[in-house]
């Protein structure tokens, strides 16, 4: 549900570009997840945030952590 509220569910735009965020150009891909929060922890742990696969995996590793805490603005379209 995150993910389609955010992203509308793709990680790609149709030129095959990385998805940024619309308000906030430093959230990346199908979970919108923060490059400036997020980047040097994903990198720590290894995880490709801007591939698909990579971008899920910082997802689960940031609700596991912090539940979902940073989708917060999105809440009311996921929440239903």
């Amino acid at each position: 549900r995150i993910a389609k509220c955010e992203s509308g569910n793709k990680h790609f735009d149709s030129k095959g570009k990385v998805i940024r965020g619309r308000i906030n150009k430093s959230d990346v891909g199908r979970f919108q997840v923060n490059e400036k929060v997020w980047g040097k922890i994903a990198k720590g742990l290894k995880i490709d945030m801007y591939s698909e696969s990579g971008n899920e995996e910082m997802a689960r590793y940031i609700y596991a952590i912090r539940g979902t805490e940073d989708w917060k603005f999105s809440k009311l379209c996921w929440s239903k």
